[in-house]
């Protein structure tokens, strides 16, 4: 196996793209927290209807936005110690700000590969890049996904060529 390192490659993390991608989460989360903690107070302090409404839309959306901030924190710190590397024959991935996550797939069991931009990825020049392998029977997602990459037109059509060349 030939260790000549083809390419390598990081994601770009782009505050308004991971917004995007991040604040139906925030949305969720922050949204049951927020009203979590108006049900507590409507029980513990009497108010009027008007009252419970404007605190409600308070708490949910403080909750909201601070959930979505550490969520980008998070995903920020997850980006910079994010790494893909193309080798002949193999595809490593390494991820990981607090559970760390190495992968390595063989570009011979490649079956798919698919190339995505979203609209707000469009803009930014970023791209995503999937690899399908086949299924085994003790995991359910398998493959690798390279996501949020600058040139990944170009990245693409060198992983295929490599890929079709094998």
């Amino acid at each position: 196996m030939s260790e000549e390192l083809i390419l390598e490659t990081k994601p770009k993390f782009t505050g308004y793209v991971r917004f995007f991608a991040l604040s139906l989460y925030a949305d969720i989360f922050g949204g049951m927290i927020g009203v979590t903690i108006w049900v507590v107070c409507i029980f513990l302090i009497t108010m009027s209807d008007l009252q419970m409404w404007v605190s409600l839309a308070i708490i949910y959306i403080v909750c909201t936005l601070l959930t979505l901030g550490i969520l980008m924190f998070l995903d920020k710190k997850n980006f910079e110690v994010t790494s893909y590397k193309v080798f002949p024959a193999r595809i490593e991935f390494e991820e990981g700000f607090l559970n760390h996550k190495y992968t390595t797939i063989k570009i011979e069991d490649i079956k798919e590969i698919h190339f995505s931009q979203n609209f707000v990825q469009r803009n930014a020049k970023l791209g995503t890049i999937k690899f399908i392998t086949a299924a085994n029977t003790d995991t359910t997602g398998t493959g690798l996904t390279f996501t949020d990459i600058e040139y990944p037109d170009v990245i693409y059509n060198k992983i295929k060529q490599i890929h079709e060349n094998i």
